[in-house]
């Protein structure tokens, strides 16, 4: 390879000034970032590249984002232009006209440099992602934070005071010059910011007049789960990656305070009092010959920052048969009896088993345990192990699981909810069974198996 002598084009007393607008990767997928330069009448070119070894001191790619304003090198060399041998933040508030071509043009757009106006949190941003309208402006890219940064800025930049609004109460609107999917204007609410670096701080988006937020703000979601259980349903849904499908629901649940469902023991009610929340996610599935929404079924979740935990996907009288079946034992009965909640009632159980790792990691929870009766309990369900008494005020499976002491196999025997009711949300299934007990055949609540049913549940 020939050597390659580089040397400064143009004026050598000071390094030309651009402004980022973007990264990309070459051919060889090596990073690099993209400065224009068409403001520069000493070059041709409209745009020009930068890459981390060309960056001065310490500095990488990762500390540019679109929209920094920075000194770049231009280099003469056997092959032609090289740029980036010498690139560094410019301090644009106290440059001169001399040390930057582009200043009177940017001085011209704004009084001062969009980052140190406004500074925009990445949880912010990602919801700009999600509100975004799917046309042909920004259809043609998923929106990276750094290329939504970029646009905002532009729009500011072009637009300066007319672009925001101050309130009474001392807070800012900001017009971010985009469209959401329901092609109202997004907009940035900002409270002015305790950091000196800059004068405001985006805390909320707004779609027309609306808050813009995230269900990950409401509930947690393991998505895996989501997924499964939606491919299950609606087949057709099993190609969607999980941020399209992650976005579908966002939209589809805006806004929060109309789209969402909240029950309590079945009847619509206040949030704050629900014990049940349903989602809507965009997606339909046909019953018959009508199409059905379906719903993201949520719990209450003592155990998280979020109030609710996903459980299941559901539609509109939906039977049992039609649930993921990961969901059919809490749907068909509660773990719940008179005196125990279901965590007790597993540990209790755990307890009566032989012993094993029945938690996670070692962990003393019973996942494991609850994962394993969800799925023999579908199992013998659909091999008609079930048995019932001739009334069906009692079942019982048999779960497989020997008893600690004797060996004997344990059942789980339920009886029919005597708390049943009418006139319940279409949404809401309700279950048949409460348990009773998990038991041995000789033991106290065992002995109802032999004497009320005419036959006995299979073994698994």
């Amino acid at each position: 390879m020939s050597e390659m002598r580089f040397q400064r084009s143009g004026n050598p007393h000071a390094p030309y000034c651009g402004k980022v607008i973007g990264f990309a990767k070459d051919s060889r997928g090596i990073s690099y970032g993209t400065i224009d330069v068409k403001e520069n009448p000493d070059i041709d070119f409209k745009t020009l590249p930068f890459f981390e070894i060309g960056i001065r001191g310490e500095g990488t790619l990762s500390d540019f984002q679109p929209g920094d304003w920075v000194e770049y090198g231009i280099y003469e060399s056997e092959s032609g232009f090289k740029a980036g041998k010498s690139v560094a933040h410019h301090p644009l508030a106290a440059a001169s006209d001399s040390t930057c071509l582009s200043l009177e043009l940017a001085q011209s757009r704004t009084h001062k440099d969009f980052k140190e106006f406004l500074y925009i949190p990445s949880q912010v941003l990602r919801l700009i992602g999600i509100a975004l309208a799917d046309n042909e402006s920004y259809n043609n890219f998923s929106p990276s934070m750094g290329k939504l940064f970029a646009m905002i800025s532009f729009y500011y930049n072009e637009h300066g005071d007319d672009s925001y609004s101050q309130k009474d109460d001392g807070s800012m609107i900001l017009d971010t010059g985009l469209k959401s999917f329901s092609e109202s204007s997004i907009l940035l609410k900002c409270e002015a910011s305790s950091d000196p670096r800059t004068d405001w701080k985006c805390v909320g988006v707004l779609v027309g007049e609306r808050p813009f937020d995230s269900i990950y703000s409401i509930a947690y979601f393991p998505w895996n789960s989501i997924e499964e259980d939606i491919a299950e349903l609606l087949p057709s849904a099993e190609e969607l990656p999980q941020e399209t499908l992650l976005m579908q629901i966002e939209r589809a649940s805006f806004p929060h305070s109309e789209k969402l469902i909240w029950l309590k023991r079945g009847l619509e009610c206040e949030p704050i009092v629900a014990d049940e929340l349903f989602i809507p996610t965009g997606l339909y599935i046909e019953d018959g010959s009508i199409k059905k929404e379906l719903y993201l079924c949520c719990n209450r979740n003592a155990d998280s920052r979020q109030g609710w935990i996903y459980k299941t996907v559901v539609y509109e009288d939906a039977p049992l048969e039609c649930y993921p079946r990961r969901s059919w034992l809490l749907s068909w009965a509660t773990l719940n009896n008179d005196k125990q909640g279901m965590d007790e009632v597993l540990a209790k159980l755990k307890k009566q088993t032989l012993e094993e790792p029945w938690g996670f990691r070692g962990g003393d929870d019973c996942s494991i345990l609850k994962n394993y009766l969800t799925y023999t309990f579908v199992k013998q369900y659909l091999s008609g192990a079930i048995s019932y008494s001739s009334d069906k005020h009692y079942a019982a499976f048999n779960t497989g699981l020997p008893d600690r002491t004797r060996l004997e196999y344990i059942y789980a025997l339920f009886e029919r909810d005597s708390t049943l009711r009418e006139g319940l949300h279409p949404l809401h299934h309700q279950h048949e069974y409460k348990l009773v007990a998990f038991t041995r055949l000789g033991a106290r609540e065992g002995k109802i198996i032999p004497e009320t049913m005419n036959t006995m549940p299979a073994d698994r």
